[in-house]
């Protein structure tokens, strides 16, 4: 498996290296980014951000440093999806094994039932 490793660094806001890796999405507040088969994502968000996965239109991943862990998960659009997770431990590990998923991060602070 080839590896493909990126590290954000913010302090509260994310930086524009969306608009320039693979950016699908920009609708302030939220940021999309595609994450494809085969590669592992670090990102380093503030604790309690609010992020969300998508199949595109399926996906098989895992995660470390959610509220909520994802192992070997599979994910559809439409079907399952995590409609959203928390950030628990910075940094966020990210890998993706199969098809490739949209990852949406909110920059806002957001209180719902998932705070």
């Amino acid at each position: 498996m080839q590896n493909k490793i990126l590290s954000i660094k913010t302090s509260g806001t994310l930086p524009n290296i969306f608009m320039d890796s693979n950016c699908l999405l920009y609708a302030p507040p939220i940021k999309g980014l595609v994450i494809r088969e085969k590669s592992l994502m670090q990102l380093s968000l503030p604790v309690r951000t609010k992020i969300s996965f998508l199949g595109m239109p399926r996906a098989k991943l895992s995660s470390q440093g959610l509220k909520w862990e994802l192992t070997n998960t599979h994910l559809d659009f439409p079907g399952r999806t995590s409609c959203f997770n928390r950030v628990q431990q910075s940094p966020i590990t990210i890998e993706v094994d199969q098809g490739a998923v949209l990852l949406l991060v909110y920059e806002q602070k957001i209180d719902d039932a998932g705070s």
